[in-house]
């Protein structure tokens, strides 16, 4: 169920790739898409990795934008994204049809306008982060968890007194709404057809998978911090990253990326199985705190 939407997308490219061949000639109708694909699935293959290769790319360009938002030096946000580019894990990810890259995408967007938010909060801004939700939640459900820096974001601008309660109620209502809105749009049948949604949900919820269960929460919890996100950043980059992320959360804005990588971290170290690929959310930011601690050393 929650493939939907990549199903969706490919589809629409599926269909442009069909209206160009009209126009060139190669097909005489759209509908011929259909038996060039059975006939030959290939350059199908390649269109969808080029769709989900896109998707890795602008991922690297908003592990950019979050390190400058966080004050570290052009050059060495520069090198979080050069690590988040190189990395083996996102590489492989990048090519491989699936909605990891894409629920990254909106994850991120999310943070990029709280960031934003946190310097000049608007109601735009959150119902900006809130439709980033609602595309992070219908790519892969652990995207929810981007609601929790929404809502934290929210609570910090009313404690400091620069929006007052109800306000901070009012943004958390349109974020909410557009969330909704957007996943209605984009995955109407997640609400038409709820019972085999959760059919699914249950499903990738179950205890065992042939090579992928869990140990437990402690003992995953470990094994992505010295197992998954050593294969994307390195050893050296985990351990500054873990560094990092710690270091953030002290900072007046870095809190917020912080609060997102524990978080998150905790949320998938509770689910019964184990995947590398379920941290992947984790290693842009990974990269980010390992640059922030070297920017702050020198």
């Amino acid at each position: 169920m929650y493939k939907r939407p990549l199903l969706d997308g490919l589809a629409l490219l599926y269909g442009s790739y069909g209206a160009v061949g009209v126009l060139a000639g190669t097909f005489d109708t759209i509908a011929d898409v259909l038996p060039a694909y059975r006939a030959d699935a290939s350059h199908f293959l390649v269109i969808g990795r080029v769709f989900t290769a896109f998707a890795g790319t602008v991922v690297v360009l908003l592990t950019y934008a979050i390190a400058r938002q966080l004050r570290i030096t052009t050059f060495w946000s520069t090198v979080a994204a050069a690590v988040v580019a190189l990395s083996p894990e996102m590489i492989r990810y990048s090519w491989v049809i699936r909605m990891d890259m894409f629920q990254i995408v909106f994850i991120m967007l999310v943070l990029v306008v709280l960031l934003r938010a946190m310097t000049r909060p608007t109601l735009g801004r959150f119902v900006l982060a809130g439709a980033f939700l609602g595309l992070a939640v219908t790519s892969k459900y652990p995207g929810v968890i981007a609601a929790i820096p929404i809502a934290a974001v929210a609570v910090a601008l009313a404690l400091q007194r620069r929006i007052t309660w109800m306000r901070g109620l009012g943004y958390l209502f349109a974020a909410a709404a557009a969330s909704l809105l957007i996943a209605i749009v984009v995955a109407p049948y997640l609400f038409t057809e709820f019972e085999t949604v959760l059919a699914h949900v249950r499903n990738e919820a179950r205890a065992t998978h042939l090579s992928h269960t869990g140990d437990g929460f402690l003992p995953d919890l470990w094994r992505y911090l010295t197992v998954a996100l050593p294969q994307a950043v390195g050893v050296p980059g985990t351990i500054l990253g873990v560094a990092g992320i710690a270091t953030l959360s002290f900072r007046r804005s870095g809190w917020l990326v912080a609060l997102f990588f524990v978080a998150y971290l905790l949320f998938i170290s509770y689910l019964s199985l184990w995947w590398v690929r379920w941290a992947l959310p984790l290693m842009p930011l990974a990269a980010i705190g390992a640059v922030f601690l070297i920017d702050r050393i020198e």
